[in-house]
């Protein structure tokens, strides 16, 4: 090694040892998100922009409050995939994970997640009056883990009863697709009403996963008209409903709109979409600090009624005005 290469070798050793150790710093824990489905199958629930529109309108309100999943947060998907009692088991298994929040909805599955835990904060997107149910002591302050947003899916049943009697005058005997603890919640109201209107209502109990099994019994029931609750399973499945309708002819009343956009006549409740987009918010206040005690319980109030006028027209109905007047939205 020449003079001037020994030299060079030398300083860039001494720098070299002179340069102070740099520690690797360690990764930041991102913060975890536990979200559940009762039905919807967990590969619709994937990706950026889901095919389930639900979990789309969570990460849509995410991102509207500036957190964005894989850089702001992560988020533990999880899904029943139509069978209920596998619930508290994926619960629990996201309290085992450590999650930092967990998103569910529905009443049945509220309840589920209570049991599974009073430490982690549960974020509730659509349940029954939780008051009533001795969930909280008060919406403007909550006192435990739960906080959310409220729909009162009952008054809704009441009102597409009243839409049916509008609608087919001459009907007598409904049919009503449910679930037994929506039925037990909801049942002493919907009785009184449909007396009121002179109409006979018959529940039909989904054992889900078994949907098919109720659908096929509707012809046996004779029924003049078909209403649907608000039961999680029946949003995922509007179009087999829809479908199981239109083979029957039978006018078929939902409280999800997006059956009416998969052909059903007509919808009245709240929107979905905003529900989880609002939930979004309670879930940034709590990883930003906050506790549940300190996010008072949103309740929506406002429904919408939605008509699909082709539907009408292949079943020969002819809408009333003051109907149609009311009218959010009108499809074809």
């Amino acid at each position: 090694m020449g003079q001037i290469g020994r030299r060079q070798f030398l300083v860039a050793t001494g720098a070299t040892l002179a340069a102070p150790i740099v520690h690797a710093q360690p990764v930041k824990r991102l913060p975890r998100v536990g979200f559940v489905l009762t039905t919807a199958p967990l590969k619709t629930m994937q990706g950026e922009k889901p095919k389930q529109l639900v979990m789309r309108a969570f990460l849509y309100g995410m991102r509207e409050q500036g957190y964005v999943e894989g850089r702001d947060m992560v988020i533990e998907r999880r899904s029943a995939e139509g069978t209920p009692n596998r619930l508290p088991g994926l619960l629990r298994e996201l309290v085992d994970a450590q999650v930092d929040v967990i998103v569910v909805t529905g009443t049945t599955m509220v309840r589920y997640a209570m049991e599974a835990t009073s430490s982690v904060p549960i974020v509730a997107a659509g349940m029954g009056e939780p008051q009533a149910l001795g969930y909280v002591k008060s919406y403007a302050t909550p006192v435990g883990n739960l906080t959310g947003v409220v729909v009162i899916s009952g008054a809704a049943g009441e009102k597409r009863l009243e839409l049916v009697k509008e609608m087919l005058p001459q009907a007598n005997r409904v049919a009503l697709l449910t679930q037994r603890n929506d039925w037990e919640l909801a049942a002493k109201g919907l009785l009184a009403n449909a007396a009121t209107l002179g109409l006979e209502l018959e529940p039909v109990e989904v054992q889900m996963p078994d949907i098919d099994a109720a659908l096929n019994s509707l012809g046996a029931r004779r029924a003049d008209a078909l209403i649907v609750s608000s039961a999680p399973p029946f949003f995922v499945h509007a179009k087999r409903i829809v479908d199981a309708a239109a083979k029957m002819r039978l006018p078929d009343f939902h409280y999800f709109s997006v059956a009416v956009e998969e052909g059903g006549l007509a919808s009245f409740g709240h929107d979905p979409f905003e529900i989880f987009r609002r939930s979004a918010r309670y879930v940034v206040s709590l990883l930003k600090g906050r506790s549940t005690s300190d996010l008072p319980i949103d309740r929506i109030e406002r429904y919408s009624l939605v008509l699909n006028l082709g539907a009408a027209k292949r079943l020969g109905i002819a809408i009333p005005r003051a109907v149609l007047l009311r009218a959010d939205r009108m499809v074809d």
